[in-house]
């Protein structure tokens, strides 16, 4: 649903190809937006805010890729992503992202995805789901990420969804790579009351 257009620019990937460079750049120089208190959401390309639905703010990022770039025809395509947080009370129930995502899927479903992959990464107080899926109308994929941070009796819940809008020519492509080659969250350590 966060798909847009692909556009000129990313059209024009494809005759540029040997002159663009796909490795980003040192994750210090990325622009950064703080999610909640200690918890930044980093990127290699454009970084905005917007208020979304009840004025909750919305984090938006977007940048041209190249699929296939080591191939002799790689693709152009776009790559958006958006992120919003949230902070509450923790909760088991909360923390549980598989039974968070299985209460979203059927409405995933009705919005045309289709899963093809899931990857975890929990480790400790840090959980990390990505849901990889594909729509055929429009023509897109998309990872989308339920991220949970355990603070104390807190818990940051953090929802990203990106998007790559491409051509069919596009073959397989390992889309979660590229989340995490171009964004990143940076997490401070929790300050206890005598240090803040």
């Amino acid at each position: 649903m966060f798909a847009r257009a692909l556009s000129m620019l990313a059209l024009g990937l494809t005759a540029a190809a040997p002159a663009l460079a796909q490795a980003p750049a040192p994750a210090q120089e990325w622009p950064a937006v703080e999610l909640a208190p200690g918890v930044v959401f980093a990127a290699d390309g454009s970084v905005e805010i917007e208020a979304g639905p009840g004025g909750v703010p919305v984090v938006t990022f977007w940048r041209p890729v190249l699929f296939r770039e080591e191939s002799k025809y790689p693709v152009g395509g776009r790559m958006d992503c958006r992120v919003v947080a949230a902070t509450q009370g923790y909760s088991d129930a909360a923390f549980d992202l598989e039974a968070t995502y299985e209460a979203e899927k059927s409405q995933r479903k009705r919005e045309g995805h289709v899963e093809e992959d899931r990857a975890r990464a929990y480790d400790g107080d840090v959980r990390e789901l990505d849901i990889i899926t594909r729509r055929r109308k429009p023509h897109d994929h998309h990872v989308l990420s339920y991220i949970a941070i355990k603070r104390d009796t807190q818990l940051v819940q953090i929802r990203r969804n990106c998007s790559f809008v491409h051509g069919y020519e596009v073959g397989t492509v390992d889309y979660l790579a590229y989340v995490n080659r171009y964004t990143g969250l940076r997490m401070a350590a929790p300050q206890t009351p005598s240090e803040s």
